[in-house]
């Protein structure tokens, strides 16, 4: 079991791991980084003060973090590790892979000198379809089928001409070339499929 405690003095997050830090517990470790990267944080410092047990997974997995820390332009220290961790990693030869600090003082003060603010959490946008782009159901028309020779639309590579018919309101009917699906357009133009999010341009025949 690993408890993660934190606190966060002028951007940087301080973690305090509790327990094992292990090949059970070293994807929790990760994922809770990613969230924290997320988040927009930048500048870590790991006390290892109350870690009971550290193995080679755990150390592995510390050094995936402090990799995946550094592309997102962040930086990771450690500090407070015992003298057996020290040796264990010297022994692994990874203790000139990772950024080590004797206490809390010394890592604030090092974070200090080369902050990485926090910066904007990283939003997922909901993309919409364009205003004239809308489902249509297979009962509110028929489609003539289309000659034998004549590839499917759901066959073609981006961009598309597709068979089309033309409804009431002028507008044409088509086929997402991904999944099929039916979809009323309007003009040329490149599209969003709402079925299946999928992105083609279409070009009237």
């Amino acid at each position: 079991m690993l408890d993660i405690n934190t606190s966060v003095k002028k951007d940087i997050v301080v973690i305090e791991l509790e327990g094992a830090l292990d090949s059970h517990t070293a994807l929790d470790f990760k994922r809770w980084f990613d969230e924290k990267l997320h988040e927009g944080y930048r500048s870590f410092a790991l006390d290892g003060l109350c870690l009971e047990y550290l193995s080679s997974a755990g150390i592995s997995a510390i050094l995936d973090v402090q990799e995946h820390i550094r592309q997102q332009e962040g930086v990771l220290l450690l500090f407070n590790l015992s003298s057996e961790v020290k040796a264990l990693l010297k022994f692994l030869g990874t203790h000139e892979k990772l950024t080590v600090v004797e206490n809390y003082e010394s890592a604030l003060e090092k974070l200090g000198q080369n902050l990485r603010p926090k910066v904007q959490a990283q939003i997922t946008k909901k993309v919409e379809p364009p205003s004239d782009v809308s489902l249509v159901s297979p009962n509110e028309l028929k489609i003539e089928p289309s000659a034998p020779d004549q590839v499917k639309a759901s066959e073609r590579p981006t961009p598309v001409k597709t068979k089309v018919d033309k409804t009431d309101s002028g507008r044409q009917i088509i086929e997402c070339p991904n999944c099929a699906g039916l979809l009323r357009v309007s003009v040329n133009a490149e599209y969003l499929c709402p079925n299946c999010r999928f992105r083609f341009a279409y070009k009237k025949p």
